[in-house]
């Protein structure tokens, strides 16, 4: 008998230093991979969906979602405290991670287990979201900036400060490049346009009052922005 196809997997880590491996449709855990002595703090997997990356206290470990073994294959150091936030970029080439070390890494994945590129930061880095033009990072961190990074010369190239002192929880680019939003710790979600080398305040959303904003996503059009809170 053969087996279903499973058209869509969802992975989930968390405090049990454990990732899991689900079926969308029904919900049912196909698998568990182990993440030793450490926490899941962020998650993101390759666009060719052959690596699940994991951030956890320092390390970055790399796991073949297809691979028989449950423990990972690469592991990524270089951080010295919590990693917040990884990505790849559209090729899968390179990726980038933020920690509360107050740095952004860029990694070469294809040739070595050192990062290329850090990126500095005042306040420990609690986001980060590439640009689609994949030449740009934009980072959020503990004191409430938002920081424009060139990653052709490594360099920051604007800093915008909705409210000081107000940590930054999460960044997003629409996928067309035209905005960029961030939600803080107060629950108010800004939004720039972004045309050219240029950023232009667009508008603040109240979007979940008395509460701590968690997360800001554009839909794959970006027509809508989805926004998760402390507020239940």
């Amino acid at each position: 008998v053969s087996r279903p196809r499973m058209s869509c997997l969802l992975v989930t880590g968390g405090y049990d230093n454990t990732l899991r491996l689900w079926r969308a449709d029904n919900g049912s855990c196909q698998r568990s991979l182990q993440h030793a002595d450490s926490q899941v703090n962020c998650l993101d997997i390759s666009p060719d969906r052959q690596i699940i990356a994991a951030g956890g206290h320092t390390q970055i470990r790399f796991y073949e979602p297809k691979s028989a073994s449950v423990a990972p294959y690469s592991t990524y150091e270089g951080h010295t405290n919590n990693i917040t936030a990884l990505g790849f970029c559209k090729t899968g080439a390179w990726m980038f991670s933020g920690s509360e070390d107050q740095t952004v890494k860029v990694w070469d994945v294809r040739t070595s287990s050192e990062s290329q590129a850090e990126l500095p930061h005042q306040f420990p880095v609690t986001c980060a979201a590439l640009h689609p033009n994949q030449d740009e990072l934009f980072s959020g961190d503990q004191n409430g900036s938002v920081t424009r990074w060139d990653l052709r010369q490594n360099c920051c190239t604007e800093i915008l400060i909705p409210v000081p002192g107000v940590s930054i929880r999460s960044i997003c680019v629409s996928p067309d490049a035209q905005f960029m939003a961030a939600i803080n710790n107060d629950g108010n979600c800004y939004v720039w346009r972004l045309v050219g080398s240029d950023i232009t305040p667009l508008q603040v959303v109240p979007a979940h009052p008395q509460a701590f904003g968690l997360r800001c996503k554009f839909s794959p059009n970006g027509s809508k922005l989805i926004t998760t809170s402390s507020d239940k």
